[in-house]
C-alpha cells in the first residue's frame, strides 16, 4: 500500500479501518502480507495509532529507494497513488496495481 511521499489520508483512513481495513483483511487471510508505506509525521503517527500491529504487517512512513524496490520485487499488488513515478516504477517491475487518483494535482492529471 502506497500513498506516495507524503502518504494519502484517504487511503490511509480505508486501510486503518477496523472493520474492513488491514487488520479485517489480514484476519481473513493467513497468507497476505502488507507493507504500508502511509506518510511521514501526522500520517504515520495516526496510522500507527490507529491500526493494531499484526506480524503479517509493516507499517512504514517512506521507502527508499533500495527499500521500494525491494518491495516491488515481493509484491504481488500494489494499491497506490497515481502519480507518474509510481506508475513508472509499477510498470518497470510489472507489479499489477490498484490506482488511485489524487484529486489535488494540477489539472488533474491523474484521472
Amino acid at each position: 500500500v502506497l500513498g506516495g511521499s507524503l502518504g494519502a489520508r484517504p487511503v490511509n483512513d480505508v486501510f486503518a479501518n477496523p472493520t474492513t481495513g488491514v487488520t479485517a483483511m489480514l484476519e481473513a487471510n493467513p497468507q497476505l502480507h502488507v507493507l504500508w508505506q502511509c506518510g511521514r509525521g501526522a500520517n504515520y503517527e495516526d496510522v500507527v495509532a490507529a491500526v493494531e500491529p499484526h506480524p503479517r504487517l509493516r507499517i512504514a512512513p517512506f521507502l527508499d529507494n533500495d527499500a521500494m524496490r525491494e518491495a516491488l520485487l515481493a509484491a504481488d499488488v500494489a494499491v497506490c497513488r497515481a502519480g507518474a513515478l509510481t506508475v513508472a516504477e509499477l510498470t518497470l517491475f510489472g507489479v499489477p496495481s490498484v490506482l488511485v487518483p489524487s484529486p489535488y494535482v494540477a489539472d488533474d492529471h491523474q484521472t
